[in-house]
């Protein structure tokens, strides 16, 4: 699948036949390389954060990446304020840390 797109990628579309096409992120041009700019969406409340304590190890790792925009929220309201404002603010990854109803709540949150 991935191979089929070239060196070039489709834009997030309803109609993929009418997606503009973008050039690659990947270059060997070192004026163009940057950091992506990446937010993190956590439930605290989650299984593996609450029952394991994952969430504390993230605030570790966080600690040495402080250009990541790190949310926690426990509601679908929550998560969703932090969605938008994580794609309004130019993020280029949006990592999610939860369960199947946190991811739900950001992906419903996108479309």
């Amino acid at each position: 699948m991935l191979s089929s797109l070239e060196p070039y990628a489709r834009t997030r579309d309803a109609d993929p036949a009418g997606a503009e096409l973008l050039p690659p992120r990947v270059t060997d041009d070192e004026s163009l390389r940057r950091p992506l700019r990446v937010a993190l969406i956590s439930n605290p409340t989650s299984g593996q954060n609450a029952r394991r304590g994952l969430l504390a190890g993230i605030h570790d790792l966080l600690r040495t990446h402080p250009g990541v925009a790190h949310f926690q929220e426990r509601t679908f309201d929550g998560i969703a304020a932090a969605t938008r404002e994580a794609v309004g603010g130019d993020s280029e990854i949006i990592a999610v840390n939860g369960g199947d109803g946190t991811v739900q709540a950001v992906l419903t949150s996108m479309l």
